[in-house]
């Protein structure tokens, strides 16, 4: 057994078919079933039950799978302290943020914070909250740029704000909302609760919905050719003057506003490449 064979036995636990593991282990399927095998002949038990290329994890399996995770972990922190006594930002660093964070903030940062520690590989993993928290709590990545204002005992700071517009083609008048076309796009339920809080407080009537799309930018090109209205955060729509962007107001005094807190795992406050990193976005946000 070797670390890619722990490896191995984590992506079965995480339900991927034998293709999906074979393209992210960069094997063939035939030598992919080979190695599962092989392992299985170390320990002298079967594993997992083949089931039209999906793979069933036994109760042996499930053990093995569990003591992987841990190995895996224990070796990555084992790697990121060596590191950390040298006292000098090097190793990998992997970042969670949503897919709008990744394409709008995201690049200044990491170019001029990769500039700083050239000796740093940096990894980006993309998603929801609930995804990333789900990785930050298992020490997966180190750490994230979240939306949402969850409770967390280790690193925690709230690094900005932005404003939220009614964006459309055309100027429009705010009372007319109910009786006009909206698009809405997927994001994390933190924004859709502000949007839908922010309705209720100011209609009876829900919105006229007449489509969905699956993310910001796609919504901001469809709300150019005039097809509807949304409502979006300042950050995905950039410096464009072909819209309409009028504030919206969560009070007479209060303008509506989307927060963006960066979140640290248990281990990034000792591991000095993710410290470097949290304490850099802290001086420049």
């Amino acid at each position: 057994m070797d670390e890619r064979d722990w490896i191995l036995l984590s992506l079965i636990g995480q339900d991927k078919s034998l293709s999906e593991i074979a393209e992210e282990l960069y094997i063939s399927q035939p030598a992919l079933s080979y190695r599962i095998k092989k392992i299985e002949s170390y320990f002298n038990t079967e594993l997992v039950k083949r089931n039209n290329r999906r793979l069933q994890v036994t109760p042996q399996g499930a053990e093995a799978i569990k003591f992987a995770n841990l190995y895996l972990t224990k070796i990555d922190n084992l790697r990121q302290n060596i590191v950390s006594i040298g006292n000098k930002p090097q190793g990998a660093l992997i970042i969670g943020a949503s897919s709008a964070i990744a394409e709008y903030m995201l690049p200044t940062i990491l170019s001029e914070y990769s500039a700083l520690y050239p000796d740093v590989e940096l990894n980006l993993v993309t998603g929801f909250s609930d995804y990333l928290i789900g990785l930050l709590r298992e020490n997966k990545i180190h750490v994230a740029f979240l939306r949402e204002d969850i409770e967390w005992v280790f690193y925690k700071r709230k690094i900005s704000s932005e404003d939220i517009y009614l964006v459309s083609k055309d100027p429009i008048d705010i009372k007319e909302l109910p009786n006009l076309s909206r698009v809405t796009f997927k994001t994390n339920p933190s924004l859709q609760e502000i949007i839908s809080n922010w309705w209720d407080r100011n209609f009876t009537t829900p919105p006229y919905i007449t489509m969905t799309v699956d993310n910001a930018g796609a919504c901001k090109e469809i709300i150019k050719t005039g097809l509807g209205y949304s409502i979006m955060p300042d950050l995905t729509l950039g410096d464009t003057n072909a819209l309409q962007k009028v504030p919206l107001f969560k009070n007479e005094k209060e303008q509506l506003k989307r927060h963006t807190w960066i979140y640290g795992s248990s281990h990034a406050e000792e591991y000095i490449t993710s410290k470097s990193f949290l304490e850099y976005v802290y001086r420049t946000s």
